[in-house]
C-alpha cells in the first residue's frame, strides 16, 4: 500500500540515489512495475507541496475527482491519448483534463470507446466536435523529449551517426509532417547532442594521430595507482620527448574515482572504456578522449572486453575477427604475440599489451550501466565469495606493471618497445635503451646485456647483423649472448639426410663453420664478455658423431667454430645460461611433463620469470618470459615464407638493483627505431664471408 512515507522514499531512491526502478522496488518491497507506475504518475511538485501543507490535499482532491465524466472530458481524454505524436503520458493528460493520472488511466482502459462515439453520433446525428487541446506548454515539452529520445536511439548513441540523420528521414519513419514538430529539426538535433554529451557520447569515436612519439599506458584504476608512478611518467615523457601519453583500459576505480594525479600530466589522451564515459564527462575531464579506437599510423589502440581483468588467457588468443591489424590492447599484463600471416615482414601482425599502472588489487564493486536511463548501478559482493579468492590469486601473481613507447613516422610506419615497471630504491622505475628512468631521475644500469639468436650461418641475414652492430655501438653492452643456432649446419642436418641420403647439394661444412666463426668473432667486439649457447642446429654435428664415433673429436662444435680462439664462453646443448636472475636457453628443450599450452608457458612453469629463449623465431612476451626473433634469413628454404610468424629481432636487458628490465627490439623490413634514431643497414658487405684458408695445426706438449 502506497503512503506518504514510502512514496517519499521512492523519490529519494530514484532521484537522489540514482537507483533504477528494479533496485528501488527491492528496497520498498514492491514490484518493479508498481514502482515505475507510481513514480511516473506522481506530480512531484504537487506532492511535496501537499506534504508540506496537508490542507492543500482537499483542494487538489476536489479539483481532480469531479464525479461523473462529461462527454467533453471523455473526448479530450481520448484525443490526448490517441492523436498526439508522440503519445502523451497519463500524468501530462491529467494536467489538461483536471483529474488524477490514476483516474485518467483507469477510465481510459475501462471505457468502450467505439460504443461511446457510436452513441454520440446517434444522439447528435453527426460527428462529435472534438476540442482542440492546448499543447503549447507541457505537451510540447513531452513531444520534444520523445523526439529527442527517438533521435538518440536512431543514432545508436553515436554522435557521428546523429549528424547523418536528416529531417526527411525522421518524418518518413515517424509518418508525420514537419509542421507537426514542436520545434525546428536543428533544435531537436542540438538537444539530442546534449543528451549524448551528458552520457559522454559526444566525444569522437576515433582519433587518428600522425607522426610522433607516444607512451601507451593502461589500467590505472583511479586511486589504485601510486603517486610515484605519475612522477616516473613525467620523467619518462621528458626523457623520450613524448608528444602524448595515451591511456587505454580502466581509468576509474570501482568507486568511480579518477586519480587527481592526472592533473600533473599535461599531454594525456584517454581511450575510455564505454562504461566510464558518463562519469568522466561529469568530472569535466579537461583532456582529449576517444570512445572506440586511436590510430597511430598503421598501429591501432583499442580496449578489449574478450579477456577479463583476472583471466590468465594470453593476448595471442584474441582472434583475427576481434583485431585484424597490429593492435595494442588493455590486458593488465605485459604481453606480445606475433600472429601467423601472409605477406612480407612489414605486414606482420602483432598484438601487444602495455601492462597496468595500478597496484594489484581486488575489484569488490561491480559497475553496470543502464544506458537507456543513463545511470550507473554498483553491486558489491562479500569477501568470502570464491570469486574474490580467485581474483586475489590472479591479481597478485599475474598483473604486471608496464608501458609501451611507440614511434610513428610521416608514412604511418610504427615501431614499439615494451618496458616493464618495477620498484627500486629510486621509487617506481622503468628502463629505456641504455638508461634507467625513475621518479627520482635518470640513472645508468648496473649491467647491460645484448642477446640474439638463430643466425643459421651461412644463411644469416647480413642486414640484420649490420643493424645489431650499429645498435651495440650506441648501447655498449657489457655482455653479449648468442642463444644458439649460430650455424645452420645444413651439411650435417639429419632431417635432410633422411630425405636425400647423405648427399646434400649446395652445402659445405667448412664454409658453414668459417661463416659461424667469422660472425661470432665480429660479435665478440660488441662487449667485454661473449657467450654462445649451443642449439639444435649445432647438435646436428653431434648426431653425426654419435652415428660415426670415429668423427667424434672432429665434429665437435667448439672445435669446428673455433670458439677457443674467440674466447667465447660456451653453454652446452639444452643447457641454461644464468646471468644473475636471468635464464637464457636456446628453446629446443622438450620439457617433458611441463605444463602449458605454448613453449614460452612451459619455460615459465619450469624456470620461472626472466627466462629468455630463441628457436621459434616469433617475438613473444608472456609471464615476463621473452622469445626473441631470428637473425637469419626469413627464407631458410625449409620453411613457409608466405604463411609465417617469423620476424627479425634481438633484445637487450638493463640490470638495476638485481631487477632485469628486458626489451625486445623487432626489425620489420630492415628498419627499427629506438632512442630517437632509425637503424637501417649501412655496411652489409662486412658481414659476408670473406675468402679464407684453413690450417689444421697440432700443438704438442700441451
Amino acid at each position: 500500500m502506497w503512503n506518504i512515507e514510502n512514496t517519499t522514499k521512492l523519490y529519494e531512491l530514484v532521484e537522489k540515489q540514482k537507483l533504477n526502478f528494479a533496485q528501488a522496488a527491492v528496497q520498498l518491497g514492491v514490484s518493479r512495475a508498481s514502482a515505475r507506475r507510481k513514480f511516473q504518475r506522481i506530480d512531484w511538485n504537487q506532492f511535496f507541496k501537499i506534504k508540506k501543507d496537508p490542507a492543500l490535499a482537499l483542494d487538489v482532491l476536489n479539483n481532480q475527482n469531479k464525479g461523473e465524466w462529461t462527454n467533453e472530458e471523455k473526448v479530450l481524454l481520448h484525443t490526448l491519448r490517441t492523436e498526439t505524436n508522440p503519445v502523451m503520458s497519463f500524468l501530462d493528460i491529467s494536467k489538461r483534463v483536471g483529474r488524477s493520472a490514476a483516474a485518467c488511466e483507469r477510465f481510459f482502459q475501462s471505457m468502450d470507446w467505439e460504443k461511446f462515439f457510436e452513441n454520440i453520433r446517434i444522439s447528435n446525428n453527426s460527428e462529435p466536435e472534438i476540442p482542440d487541446p492546448d499543447l503549447e506548454t507541457d505537451s510540447k515539452k513531452d513531444q520534444t523529449q520523445s523526439l529527442v529520445g527517438w533521435l538518440v536511439a536512431m543514432s545508436r548513441n553515436n554522435v557521428n551517426r546523429l549528424d547523418e540523420i536528416s529531417c526527411h528521414e525522421m518524418l518518413i519513419k515517424l509518418n508525420i509532417k514537419e509542421s507537426q514538430l514542436p520545434c525546428s529539426f536543428n533544435n531537436l538535433k542540438d538537444l539530442a547532442k546534449k543528451e549524448l554529451g551528458a552520457l559522454g557520447l559526444d566525444y569522437p569515436e576515433n582519433l587518428d594521430l600522425g607522426k610522433g612519439t607516444y607512451i601507451i599506458i593502461g589500467d590505472s584504476h583511479g586511486k589504485r595507482t601510486k603517486r610515484g608512478v605519475f612522477s616516473m611518467l613525467k620523467v619518462l615523457s621528458k626523457h623520450v620527448k613524448a608528444d602524448k601519453i595515451i591511456h587505454i583500459g580502466h581509468a576509474l576505480d570501482d568507486d568511480e574515482d579518477l586519480s587527481y594525479c592526472w592533473e600533473d600530466i599535461d599531454n594525456l589522451i584517454i581511450l575510455a572504456k564505454r562504461e566510464e564515459l558518463q562519469r568522466l564527462m561529469s568530472l569535466n575531464f579537461p583532456y582529449e578522449m576517444a570512445r572506440s579506437k586511436i590510430f597511430l599510423g598503421n598501429l591501432t589502440l583499442s580496449n578489449q572486453d574478450y579477456i577479463s581483468d583476472y583471466s590468465p588467457s594470453f593476448v595471442g588468443s584474441l582472434k583475427r575477427n576481434h583485431f585484424e591489424d597490429s593492435t595494442i590492447v588493455n590486458m593488465h599484463r605485459q604481453e606480445l604475440a606475433t600472429r601467423t600471416t601472409g605477406g612480407s615482414e612489414e605486414d606482420r601482425v602483432q598484438l601487444a599489451s602495455p601492462g597496468c599502472l595500478c597496484e594489484p588489487h581486488i575489484i569488490k564493486t561491480i559497475r553496470a550501466v543502464a544506458f537507456l536511463e543513463g545511470k550507473t548501478m554498483k553491486i558489491s559482493y562479500p569477501d568470502s565469495h570464491i570469486k574474490y579468492r580467485r581474483m586475489d590469486d590472479f591479481s597478485k601473481k599475474n598483473w604486471e606493471q608496464g608501458l609501451i613507447i611507440v614511434k610513428v613516422d610521416e608514412d604511418g610506419r610504427y615501431d614499439f618497445i615494451q618496458c616493464r615497471i618495477f620498484q627500486t630504491s629510486k621509487g617506481y622505475t622503468t628502463s629505456y635503451f641504455d638508461k634507467i628512468i625513475s621518479e627520482s631521475g635518470v640513472f645508468n644500469p648496473d649491467n647491460k646485456v645484448f642477446f640474439n639468436a638463430d643466425a643459421h650461418c651461412l644463411n644469416h641475414d647480413v642486414s640484420v647483423f649490420d643493424i645489431q652492430e650499429q645498435f651495440c655501438k650506441d648501447y655498449k653492452p657489457n655482455v653479449v649472448v648468442n642463444m644458439g643456432d649460430l650455424i645452420d649446419n645444413r651439411s650435417c642436418n639429419h632431417h635432410m639426410m633422411e630425405r636425400n641420403g647423405f648427399q646434400i647439394p649446395g652445402s659445405d661444412i667448412l664454409d658453414e663453420s668459417a661463416s659461424a666463426h667469422y660472425v661470432l668473432k665480429k660479435m665478440s667486439t660488441w662487449g667485454k664478455e661473449l657467450h654462445l649457447i649451443l642449439g639444435n642446429h649445432e647438435r646436428f654435428a653431434k648426431d653425426i658423431a654419435e652415428k660415426f664415433p670415429q668423427f667424434k673429436r672432429l665434429f665437435d662444435m667448439k672445435f669446428m667454430i673455433g670458439v677457443d680462439r674467440i674466447k667465447a664462453k660456451v653453454t652446452d646443448y639444452r643447457g641454461v645460461l644464468k646471468i644473475g636472475d636471468i635464464k637464457f636457453n636456446h628453446g629446443d628443450m622438450k620439457l617433458f611433463g611441463a605444463k602449458g599450452g605454448t613453449k614460452i608457458e612451459k619455460v615459465f612453469n619450469t624456470f620461472g620469470r626472466d627466462s629468455i629463449l630463441g628457436h621459434l623465431h616469433s617475438p613473444t612476451i608472456r609471464n615476463n618470459c621473452y622469445l626473441v626473433g631470428l637473425s637469419g634469413n626469413l627464407d631458410q628454404e625449409y620453411n613457409e615464407i608466405e604463411a609465417s610468424s617469423w620476424m627479425h629481432g634481438f633484445g637487450h636487458i638493463n640490470v638495476f638493483e638485481n631487477k632485469a628490465f628486458t626489451a625486445l627490439i623487432n626489425i620489420r623490413d630492415y628498419k627499427t627505431w629506438i632512442n630517437g634514431k632509425y637503424y637501417i643497414p649501412k655496411n652489409t658487405k662486412s658481414w659476408d664471408l670473406p675468402k679464407y684458408k684453413v690450417d689444421l695445426a697440432f700443438d704438442f706438449g700441451v
